[in-house]
């Protein structure tokens, strides 16, 4: 994705806000893993050193019908249902694991878009009981194998909160009887507890109200991860920390913590009345750290993304051997013909593999690649840019 556009995306999920909610406070027996990560020194390699089984598989649409951005992805059997950016209209397409078109869903009887300025129909998508069920609250679709709508639903809009002013910013089911609620850091007047999340009605995270960092920001939208295998974990608004939740409970606390040099200071968003000066700020620190976000499981590795204003990275965290490896520090060598295998976009896991995308332009980096290193490129990689939408790639991490 180009950088201009990431740029878009993350002005669209800027937050500055009034916040007195920086030091969590939790139960001080959850076991807590701190990482510390030199992100300039990550382990990484060569794509043949570090990745196996690594396929590029073009998404094939009807002619002229382009996808600019894969905003989310699910997986069924042999079937990947994508969810296009809401620039797009929110659509949804269903392909074969090869990349072959099998159904589109672009227009639903009934579907009326909330606000004029957003049409989207879908922002997310996951897989339930051998059915995609797309969503875009209050709009929710139930989608079967073959891309056929089986039902739909509209529910009236309404902010959740409690008697005191306490907002729902998002909830995860993880059982039937078991129901996570986030309500963030966010400070209004009216607020007077200070839970951050609670499992039911048990409180679990708190904010201590007499810190005195008042501007948040993020690159990565705060909140819940996918529910896979019993297991989430949440990312809470410019703090470098994951916690891991089970059916029972929060689980494990993971305690990211960089350099002071990609640090940025508590003290520091006092120091602006406005967006505008931070931005500069951040425009002369742009090694410094806002935030954490998009975490995944992936066998025995923990998947994240480190937000910065400039080259956020990825980075997988071995929970075995407790290795961190940057994922944006692994090389393309003549294995994969130079040819990316991703770029800032964002990751899926499904089983064993890891899925991103690229784009055909940048077939023209492999190639020149190639040339300069006198490697001559395969015709399977070169027949690539003869398509014109993103680009699936999957991969095994060694």
């Amino acid at each position: 994705m180009k950088w201009f556009s990431l740029l878009l995306l993350f002005f669209n999920s800027v937050i500055w806000s009034e916040s007195k909610a920086q030091r969590l406070i939790y139960d001080e027996n959850i076991p807590v893993e701190k990482i510390r990560v030199v992100l300039e020194q990550t382990q990484g390699g060569t794509v043949s050193e570090m990745l196996s089984d690594l396929e590029y598989i073009p998404l094939q649409t009807s002619k002229g019908d382009l996808i600019d951005y894969i905003s989310d992805m699910a997986f069924l059997e042999d079937r990947v249902g994508i969810v296009t950016s809401s620039s797009s209209g929110g659509q949804f397409y269903l392909f074969s694991l090869d990349g072959k078109l099998l159904n589109k869903i672009s227009r639903i009887d009934g579907f009326k878009p909330e606000h004029k300025e957003n049409k989207a129909m879908f922002y997310n998508i996951t897989a339930e009981d051998g059915k995609f069920v797309l969503s875009n609250h209050p709009f929710k679709a139930t989608v079967d194998i073959d891309g056929n709508v089986l039902d739909t639903i509209t529910t009236k809009r309404t902010v959740v909160e409690r008697e005191d002013g306490q907002r729902v910013r998002g909830q995860l089911s993880i059982s039937p009887d078991s129901t996570y609620y986030y309500y963030g850091t966010l400070y209004n007047d009216k607020r007077k507890r200070q839970d951050v999340l609670t499992l039911n009605d048990s409180v679990l995270i708190q904010y201590n109200p007499q810190d005195t960092n008042r501007a948040q920001v993020s690159l990565a939208p705060d909140g819940f991860s996918k529910l896979r295998d019993g297991k989430a974990y949440l990312t809470v608004i410019q703090k470098t920390m994951i916690f891991e939740l089970g059916t029972h409970g929060m689980e494990r606390v993971y305690d990211i913590v960089f350099p002071l040099r990609n640090t940025i200071p508590e003290e520091e968003p006092l120091k602006h009345e406005n967006w505008e000066t931070f931005y500069k700020y951040l425009q002369a620190n742009h090694i410094k750290v806002i935030g954490i976000g998009n975490i995944m499981r992936y066998q025995d590795y923990l998947i994240f993304q480190v937000m910065r204003l400039q080259n956020p990275m990825w980075l997988a965290y071995n929970l075995q051997t407790k290795e961190t490896y940057g994922l944006s520090n692994i090389i393309p060598d003549t294995s994969n013909d130079y040819l990316p295998f991703f770029d800032f976009n964002n990751l899926f896991v499904e089983d064993d593999y890891i899925y991103s995308f690229i784009y055909p332009n940048h077939l023209m980096l492999g190639k020149n690649k190639s040339l300069d290193e006198r490697h001559t490129m395969s015709k399977a990689t070169a027949d690539l840019a003869k398509y014109n939408n993103p680009i699936l790639v999957r991969f095994k991490l060694k």
